[in-house]
């Protein structure tokens, strides 16, 4: 998924796989896993993939971390599991664009109508 190959154990190098403006989301996340126990973060990565459209677009990964201690209490190392959730986000973006389309053409629409108005308005006001 992220393009590294099978393994129990990893050594990530983010900066590699994750979008550069989603880089933030990655170091905040497990800075907090210093406080925190489990984490959830949403990023994208450095490759696009197809939808059913054919259309290229940006690969969205939810990720839920968790830490492992030391006996002493200092972290050991961090478990992650990765889930592809950009069908999803590529539905949320078609989704607000219709919605948003639709919301134009409710404006447009009410535009008309008042501009047919105010002609009526302005036509009876000079006819009379």
């Amino acid at each position: 998924m992220v393009g590294l190959p099978r393994a129990t154990s990893y050594d990530v190098d983010w900066r590699v796989i994750v979008l550069p403006e989603d880089l933030h989301i990655i170091g905040n996340g497990f800075a907090a896993l210093e406080d925190t126990e489990r984490i959830n973060m949403q990023f994208r990565l450095r490759r696009t993939s197809s939808s059913n459209e054919g259309v290229m677009r940006d690969v969205w990964i939810k990720a839920s971390a968790s830490r492992l201690l030391h006996e002493d209490g200092s972290v050991k190392a961090f478990m992650c599991t990765l889930v592809d959730v950009s069908t999803f986000k590529w539905a949320e973006a078609e989704q607000k664009l219709r919605a948003d389309e639709a919301l134009r053409a409710k404006c447009e629409q009410e535009n008309v109508r008042f501009t047919d108005f105010a002609t009526l308005m302005v036509t009876n006001i000079v006819c009379h």
